[in-house]
C-alpha cells in the first residue's frame, strides 16, 4: 500500500483510479492537499504543457508519495509531441520478483568470482590430483547431508536467518582458504644407476623421491614401457689405474640356450649403445634406506642419505624386449680377478609416454597439514554454500508460485544469476592478473574477498526484502493416494539420476578444465573468460526457456545436455592439436546447454510431477544434492583416477563416450517407456471417472502437452 498526496493543483487531470477495485473507486478532479491510499493506481488524462527538458522535474513535483514507486506519469510536449515515461510501474508482485533478482545476482556473483580458480588454487598450494579427488569426494558427501539438516531447521520460520548464517560461515571458510600455508616443490632429476655386478641378474638402483610413498609408485611413474639406454659399461677395479678388460653383457631367456650378448671394449672409442624396453612394474624391488649418495656415479657427496629402490628382473613375468625378441634376465660376465669390485653402466631411463624422466621433487613444507586444512575448510564452505543455494531455490519457488503469471517464470528467474556468472569471472581473473605480488606467483586472496563482499550483501539484503518465506517451506508432503504417488516417484527418481550423472560430467569440466587450460599457459583472465562464455551464451535461452520446454521437451533438453558434455570433453581431449587458445571458446560455449538449460528442464519435470509447494521445493533439494553432491563424487573420482593412471586426454575421452551413450539411452528410455507409461496412467484415471480419453476428463488434466507429459492446467 502506498499513499499519494497532491502537492499542487493538477490541471487537466480528471481522476485517479484504483484498477484493483474498479471504476467506482476513483478520485475525481483531485485538488491540492488531498490524499489517496492504494496498492496500485492508474493515472488517466494527465495533460500539461512544459518545456521538454524540464518535463521530468515538473512531473516529480506534482506528487509526493510514501512507500514504493507505483504507476506511470505520461507527459506530452505539444510542440514536439513526444511522450516521456517518468516513473516505471512496479506492482507488488514485480517488487518481490525484483528483490529476488537482486539477491540472486549478488549470491551468484560471489561464487562466480572464485569458482574458475579453485583448481589452480589447489595446484598453487602444492596439492596434487589425488588430493583434489579426496577433497571433492569429502565435500560431495557432506553436501548430501548439510542441505537436508539446514532445510529442516529453516522450516521453523527461520528461513532468512538460516540463509544469512550459512552464508556468513561460508564466506569465513572461503576466506580462510586463502591463508592455507602452501607447499613448495623443488623439481630435480632422480638419481639412478645400473649395476651388473651380480652373477644372477642385473639391478637398477633408482632413488625414491619424496613425492612417492612406495617403490611400487616409483615403478608406476615410469609408465608401462620404459626405455632403457645403456652405454659405457665397464669393470670397476680397486686400482683406478689398472687396465680395463672387454665386458660381455648377455640377455637370457628361460628354456632357451641361445642368448643375445654384446661386448663392450674400453679400447674401442665407439662402443654400441644398448636400448631395450621393459615394464618396470613387473620387476621385483627391494627398498634400502640411508644409502650414501656416493654409491651413485652422479651425485652430490654432501647431500643427505637417500632412500633407494633396487629393481631386478623377476623370475617370471618380466619381459625385456630387445630387437623384436623378449627376454627375462640380464647378466654380465664376471672376471675371475680379485681386482674387480663391480660392473657399472651409464643408464638413461625415459618414459615411453611423453619421454623424459618421472617427476622428482623435494617437498618444502608440511604437505599433510596443508591437505587436511584445505580439505576441512573446503568441505565446510562447499556444504554451507550448497545449503544456502537450496534455501534460495525454495524462496524462488515460493515467489514464482505466489505470482499471478508464473508460467516460464523459473527460467526467467535464472537470467540474473546467469548474468552474474558471466560478469564476475572476468572480474576475478582481472584481479589475479593485475594485482599479483612482486614474487610473480598469484595470491588468491582478492577473489575470495570479492566473494565475501557479494555474499555479505546478499545475506543482509535478504532480511528487508519482501520475500514470501515462512513455515512448511521445506516439508515433503506425501500424496494421499499411493496410486498417484507411485508414478510421480519413478519420474522423480529418473530426474534425480539424470541430475547426478549430469553433475558428474559437469564436475569433470569444472575441476580439470582449469588445470588443462593452465598447462596451455592460459592466464587467469582467460580462465575467467572461458567460464563467462558459458553463461553468456545461456542467457538468451533462459529467457525463452518456457518455449524451449514446450516445443522441444524436457527429455530432449536433458539428452542434449549429455550430448554437449560429450562434445565439450571430446574437443578438449585434443588440445595438443590446437593451433591457438581461442579454440577453447567454442567448446566452452557448448556448456550453455549443460547445467543452465538442463537444470531448468529437470526442474520443470519434477514440478509437473509434484502437487504441493513443499513437495516441489523438496525435489529441488534432491536435484541440488544429486548434482552437487553425488555427481561431484562420481565425476571427480572416476576422471581423476583415469587421468592419474593413463592421462587427462584418455580420461576426457572416456567421460565423453559415457555422456554420448547416456544421451542416447536417456532419450530412448523416455520415448519407449516413460511416455507410453504416462499415457496409460492418464487413460486409467479417465476410466475410473467413467469418461472417455477424448472427453472432459482430458480437459481436467491437460492444458498443454509437453514432451508427451500431461500438464495440469493450473500448474507451472
Amino acid at each position: 500500500m502506498s499513499q499519494f498526496e497532491i502537492s499542487k493543483p493538477i490541471h487537466g487531470v480528471n481522476r485517479i483510479c484504483d484498477i484493483h477495485v474498479g471504476k467506482g473507486h476513483c478520485m475525481e478532479n483531485p485538488d491540492e492537499g488531498e490524499r489517496y491510499t492504494t496498492s496500485h493506481v492508474r493515472y488517466q488524462n494527465w495533460k500539461f504543457s512544459v518545456k521538454l527538458k524540464s518535463c521530468a522535474k515538473k512531473a516529480k513535483s506534482l506528487i509526493k508519495y510514501s512507500g514504493h514507486v507505483h504507476g506511470s506519469v505520461i507527459g506530452t510536449d505539444p510542440e514536439k509531441t513526444r511522450l516521456f515515461e517518468i516513473f516505471i510501474m512496479i506492482t507488488p508482485e514485480r517488487q518481490i520478483f525484483l528483490s529476488l533478482n537482486v539477491v540472486n545476482f549478488l549470491f551468484y556473483a560471489g561464487i562466480a568470482g572464485v569458482a574458475p580458480f579453485f583448481s589452480v588454487h589447489m595446484r598453487a598450494l602444492g596439492l596434487t590430483v589425488w588430493h583434489a579427488i579426496w577433497v571433492h569426494a569429502a565435500s560431495g558427501m557432506v553436501c548430501i547431508v548439510a542441505p537436508l539438516l539446514l532445510g529442516s531447521l529453516a522450516e521453523s520460520r527461520l528461513y532468512k536467518l538460516c540463509f544469512s548464517l550459512s552464508l556468513a560461515a561460508c564466506l569465513a571458510a572461503y576466506l580462510a582458504l586463502a591463508h592455507v600455508p602452501p607447499v613448495r616443490r623443488a623439481h630435480r632429476q632422480p638419481r639412478l644407476d645400473f649395476d651388473c655386478s651380480s652373477p644372477l641378474s642385473a639391478a637398477l638402483h633408482l632413488e625414491k623421491c619424496p613425492n612417492f610413498d612406495t617403490c611400487a609408485q616409483v615403478a608406476e611413474a615410469w609408465s608401462s614401457n620404459a626405455l632403457f639406454r645403456l652405454s659405457h659399461c665397464r669393470f670397476e677395479y680397486k686400482d683406478d689405474l689398472a687396465p680395463s678388460d672387454p665386458l660381455q653383457m648377455c640377455f637370457r631367456t628361460t628354456g632357451n640356450t641361445t642368448h643375445h650378448c654384446l661386448v663392450y671394449d674400453p679400447h674401442v672409442r665407439e662402443n654400441p649403445a644398448l636400448e631395450f624396453n621393459s615394464d618396470l612394474t613387473t620387476w621385483q624391488f627391494t627398498e634400502y634406506r640411508n644409502v650414501s649418495p656416493r654409491e651413485f656415479a652422479e651425485a652430490d657427496p654432501d647431500s643427505p642419505p637417500l632412500t633407494v629402490c633396487s629393481f631386478s628382473p623377476a623370475t617370471s613375468g618380466t619381459a625385456i624386449r630387445l630387437g623384436g625378441r623378449s627376454h627375462d634376465a640380464l647378466t654380465c660376465q664376471r672376471s675371475l680377478t680379485d681386482r674387480v669390485e663391480g660392473i657399472k653402466c651409464v643408464l638413461s631411463l625415459q618414459r615411453a609416454r611423453g619421454g623424459g624422466r618421472a617427476p622428482c621433487f623435494d617437498v618444502l613444507g608440511d604437505l599433510s597439514r596443508t591437505f587436511w586444512l584445505y580439505l576441512g575448510l573446503r568441505t565446510v564452505a562447499d556444504a554451507l554454500f550448497v545449503s544456502a543455494l537450496c534455501l534460495l531455490e525454495g524462496v524462488t519457488l515460493r515467489v514464482i508460485q505466489s505470482g499471478p503469471q508464473n508460467r516460464g517464470a523459473y527460467g526467467r528467474s535464472k537470467v540474473c544469476p546467469a548474468a552474474a556468472l558471466a560478469i564476475f569471472p572476468l572480474a576475478g581473473g582481472a584481479l589475479l592478473d593485475n594485482f599479483a605480488p612482486e614474487s610473480g606467483s598469484p595470491h588468491y586472496l582478492l577473489p575470495f574477498v570479492l566473494f565475501a563482499v557479494c555474499e555479505a550483501f546478499a545475506a543482509l539484503l535478504v532480511h528487508p526484502a519482501p520475500l514470501p518465506v515462512g513455515g512448511n517451506t521445506f516439508r515433503y508432503e506425501l500424496e494421499a493416494s499411493s496410486r498417484r504417488a507411485s508414478p510421480a516417484s519413478l519420474e522423480r527418481c529418473v530426474a534425480a539420476a539424470a541430475a547426478a550423472l549430469l553433475g558428474a560430467a559437469w564436475s569433470v569440466s569444472q575441476v580439470f578444465d582449469p588445470l588443462l587450460y593452465q598447462d596451455l599457459r592460459f592466464g587467469h583472465l582467460t580462465l575467467g573468460a572461458c567460464q563467462s562464455v558459458v553463461f553468456l551464451c545461456a542467457i538468451p535461452f533462459l529467457g525463452v526457456s518456457k518455449i524451449l520446454i514446450q516445443n522441444i521437451g524436457e527429455a530432449s533438453l536433458v539428452s542434449a545436455a549429455f550430448a554437449f558434455h560429450a562434445l565439450h570433453l571430446a574437443g578438449l581431449s585434443f588440445t595438443g592439436e590446437w593451433g591457438s587458445s581461442w579454440w577453447a571458446l567454442p567448446f566452452e560455449a557448448m556448456k550453455a546447454f549443460t547445467l543452465p538449460i538442463a537444470w531448468v528442464a529437470l526442474a520443470a519435470g519434477v514440478e509437473r510431477g509434484s502437487s504441493s509447494k513443499g513437495n516441489r521445493i523438496a525435489m529441488h533439494y534432491v536435484l541440488a544434492i544429486a548434482h552437487f553432491g553425488i555427481g561431484r563424487i562420481l565425476g571427480c573420482s572416476a576422471a581423476g583416477f583415469v587421468s592419474e593412471k593413463y592421462s587427462m586426454s584418455v580420461s576426457y575421452r572416456a567421460v565423453s563416450v559415457f555422456c554420448l551413450v547416456m544421451s542416447v539411452l536417456y532419450l530412448c528410455f523416455h520415448h519407449c517407456f516413460m511416455k507410453p507409461r504416462h499415457r496409460k496412467i492418464v487413460a486409467a484415471r479417465c476410466a475410473l471417472q467413467r469418461q472417455s480419453i477424448s472427453g472432459s476428463c482430458l480437459l481436467l488434466f491437460e492444458s498443454v502437452p509437453v514432451n508427451g507429459r500431461i500438464v495440469s492446467a493450473n500448474q507451472n
